[in-house]
């Protein structure tokens, strides 16, 4: 959280990761439910304009201050009280360039 107390201005594309706990998904969704959750951060963060990567990875498609995703993430919260319950770490990476290598890879 250094980042945040000095309050950079360095704008880069963003990704921000997200480590759930299904079991706390599973008491505010139920049991078969859980994925929910993980669909209302995926709307949520894609109107702002991140890409879902994969799995709980979400992507910038623009570059953007450190504040500006914090906020992101802030208004995250006020829309969806649980997540504070059902999460066990995100982290924000800045991400100066992505390559689409599976093709070279799966082949």
């Amino acid at each position: 959280m250094d980042r945040a107390t000095k309050g950079t201005k360095i704008e880069t594309r963003k990704q921000i990761a997200f480590d759930m706990l299904v079991k706390e998904l599973r008491k505010e969704f139920g049991f078969l439910g859980y994925t929910q959750g993980y669909s209302k951060i995926r709307i949520f963060l894609e109107n702002r304009d991140y890409e879902h990567t994969q799995g709980s990875v979400y992507t910038s498609k623009k570059t953007e201050s450190f504040a500006r995703t914090l906020k992101n993430l802030l208004d995250l919260r006020s829309e969806y009280k649980w997540i504070k319950n059902c999460s066990r770490k995100i982290h924000i990476s800045e991400v100066p360039e992505i390559y689409e290598v599976t093709e070279f890879i799966v082949r």
